[in-house]
């Protein structure tokens, strides 16, 4: 899930500086700040639902190896 989604946020990335660069630029100084927020909190998201993933996954397997042993 972690990396198929990460090409998805690239996309992202080109496709907003893409349409920033067809707005004024006036516009552009003031919409400059909101992405570096907006993919930050982005990939710290992701970054937590990664982990919180492994977590699971090392949690169940310890579980199911103490039923088998």
């Amino acid at each position: 899930m972690f990396i198929t989604v990460m090409p998805v946020g690239n996309f992202q990335v080109l496709f907003h500086s893409f349409n920033y660069l067809s707005v004024s630029s006036l516009f552009f100084r003031m919409v400059n700040v909101f992405p570096i927020f907006f993919f930050s909190f982005y990939f710290i998201s992701q970054f937590l639902f990664f982990f919180f993933f492994c977590f699971s996954v090392s949690f169940f397997l310890s579980i199911f190896f103490k039923k088998i042993f």
